[in-house]
C-alpha cells in the first residue's frame, strides 16, 4: 500500500506541476520554435539573395559567349563575301 500511495502522490504532483508550469514551457517552447524559424527564413532570404547574384553572372557569361560564338561566323560570312563578289 505504501508503493500505491507514493505512486499516486507521485503522479499527483507531476500533473500539478504540469498543469501549473506547463503553459510557461509550451510559451518558451512555441518562442523557441518561432525564432529559430524566423532564423531560418532570414538566412533563405540570403541564399536567393546569392544565387540571383549569380544568376546575373551566368546570363552575362552566356550573352558574351553569344556574342563569342556569332562574331566569328559574321565576319566570315563577310570576308567569304567580299572574297566572292564580283567585279562590277
Amino acid at each position: 500500500m505504501d508503493c500505491f500511495v507514493s505512486l499516486n502522490d507521485l503522479f499527483n504532483n507531476g500533473f500539478r506541476f504540469l498543469f501549473v508550469h506547463l503553459p510557461n514551457l509550451v510559451d518558451s517552447v512555441i518562442v523557441t520554435f518561432l525564432e529559430t524559424f524566423v532564423l531560418l527564413l532570414k538566412l533563405f532570404e540570403h541564399f536567393c539573395e546569392v544565387f540571383e547574384f549569380l544568376r546575373a553572372f551566368q546570363i552575362l557569361a552566356l550573352e558574351l559567349s553569344k556574342f563569342l560564338f556569332i562574331l566569328p561566323f559574321n565576319f566570315s560570312y563577310d570576308v567569304l563575301e567580299s572574297a566572292l563578289a564580283l567585279p562590277k
